[in-house]
């Protein structure tokens, strides 16, 4: 059986979701593949970057305001916009937690891809609107 390091490795490498681990002002230190792939920029990029670099809904300020405000293990899930290298950006979802690894304090952000959830979110709110404003009764 895999030791510790061995199953967390294979976990980072393997899960679906974009992984970024950052400190405490923003400053990526890894990424795994998916990340990679999400964000269009190579590894080497994505660890030469912050996390204000990425995030476009929210300031450098307010992130660093939101991350100092987590006590270590506090969890939590936002939305915001990540910019990709080619300039696009993509709707996330984040879930991060704040740890402490080596007495280092750093952030362990899960990001989702949330763009088909956006766009099937949009058409229901269309249809809704349609059926609304409809001048006749519509019978189920």
């Amino acid at each position: 059986m895999p030791d510790n390091y061995d199953q967390l490795t294979n976990l980072f490498d393997t899960t679906p979701d974009a992984i970024i681990v950052h400190d405490c002002e923003g400053a990526i230190i890894d990424a795994n593949e998916q990340a990679v792939d999400c964000l269009r920029y190579t590894h080497e990029e994505l660890t030469s970057l912050s996390v204000t670099d990425l995030e476009v809904a929210l300031s450098g300020e307010e992130l660093r305001t939101f991350w100092n405000a987590m006590e270590v293990e506090d969890r939590e899930t936002m939305e915001g916009q990540h910019r990709r290298k080619d300039g696009s950006t993509v709707p996330v979802e984040v879930s991060i937690r704040k740890t402490e690894i080596n007495s280092d304090e750093l952030f362990l952000t899960l990001i989702r891809d949330i763009s088909k959830r956006k766009q099937r979110k949009r058409k229901l709110e269309r249809y809704q609107r349609l059926v609304e404003n409809l001048p006749i009764g519509v019978y189920r």
